[in-house]
């Protein structure tokens, strides 16, 4: 009996061993086979569908036809079955009304299921959200002893360890959803984005954050860290990690790191994530964002947005496209053919449009327009 507890606990991590551990319970109930099962699940339809010592024929034809004639299911609806419950087939309905019932007749009997043992696990009316209504269902034959309250009681003394088990199967299998739907949007996102914890560990990243690593081009990873080629641009990287985790620290939240091709350089921008976030005591959880922007990448800056937001003209369209490209005022001088003044000038307007005081805070304005 323990051995059949801590295996189903182990069910809850790994559901792929259910099959089994219903075969040992079978084995401890002296029964011919049974299910764990969803309500509406099918082999081709989502839910939880673990059937075990069942003809292959009889769930074939349950799948296409006799899952909406259960007329124990059906019982159970009118009884008003709670979680926890354990019934057999008699106490939901007369014996004499299921050997007469279609679910009998023309399926259950072909098969020799007459006798039925039905544990309760959740009820979706009742308990939580994210879980359906499950049974567990367990079936003996004519030649077999009909179930009695021993056998009740045996199942009940498993009942809570299978909707531990049951329970955490399902909310995992939300976060999983949950997750890939969140992945599917990150990787929508032209910029390469990376998820890391307070310690700099990487803990997530989008497509376009694989792309650029599989280049090699200045940047890779390892041990779920990033590695920068030049030793000055690593110790940066590792300040950007540690003051993102220092919610009172104001260092510079951009750094440029050199492409050993020659190409021109990444464009690394910390965002820090939520308070709310921080509080969570999973040490994996993510405490901030890094976006690094590939200037050769054709367009990544959202001009036409940048210019509808901010009363932009061409000209400081170009300086700030410039600013983000190629650095400070004497460089996008030479980068434009303008004098520096000239550029200063126009770097003073688009400050004053935009709200911001430095360099590196309207570059970070700019990256965080999305480019689509």
């Amino acid at each position: 009996m323990l051995n059949i507890v801590a295996n189903i606990h182990d069910c809850a991590l790994q559901p792929t061993r259910w099959q089994d551990v219903l075969g040992e319970i079978f084995d401890h109930l002296h029964v011919k086979g049974g299910m764990l099962w969803s309500h509406q699940a099918s082999p081709d339809a989502f839910g939880l569908w673990v059937p075990c010592r069942l003809h292959p024929e009889s769930l074939a034809e349950y799948a296409r036809y006799y899952q909406h004639k259960v007329v124990w299911l059906q019982a159970c609806e009118a009884r008003g079955i709670r979680s926890g419950e354990v019934v057999t087939g008699d106490m939901l309905m007369p014996r004499s009304c299921f050997l007469k019932s279609e679910f009998y007749r023309d399926f259950l009997k072909r098969f020799d299921y007459v006798q039925l043992l039905l544990g309760a696990l959740h009820r979706q009316d009742t308990d939580d959200e994210l879980v359906p209504n499950v049974h567990f269902s367990l079936y003996r034959g004519h030649a077999d002893l009909p179930f009695d309250e021993g056998d009740r009681e045996k199942l009940r003394a498993l009942l809570p360890h299978l909707q531990h088990a049951t329970a955490i199967n399902f909310h995992l299998a939300d976060r999983d959803r949950r997750l890939a739907v969140a992945q599917a949007a990150v990787n929508m996102l032209h910029p390469a984005l990376f998820l890391a914890d307070g310690d700099g560990c990487i803990v997530q990243s989008n497509q376009a954050a694989q792309t650029l690593l599989a280049q090699d081009d200045g940047l890779n990873m390892k041990d779920h860290r990033l590695h920068a080629a030049k030793p000055a641009d690593q110790q940066a990287l590792n300040r950007l990690f540690v003051s993102g985790a220092q919610t009172s620290d104001k260092t510079d939240a951009l750094i440029y790191i050199t492409r050993p091709s020659g190409k021109k350089p990444y464009i690394a921008v910390r965002i820090r994530m939520s308070a709310h976030n921080r509080k969570n005591p999973d040490a994996r959880r993510p405490y901030q964002v890094l976006l690094i922007h590939d200037p050769e990448a054709g367009q990544f800056l959202n001009l036409t947005a940048l210019r509808a937001r901010y009363a932009l003209t061409g000209a400081e369209c170009s300086v700030l496209e410039a600013l983000v490209k190629v650095g400070s005022p004497k460089a996008i001088a030479a980068h434009m053919g303008n004098s520096e003044n000239t550029v200063r000038c126009h770097l003073k307007s688009i400050f004053g449009k935009t709200g911001t005081h430095r360099q590196s805070e309207l570059i970070q304005l700019a990256l965080a327009v999305p480019d689509f």
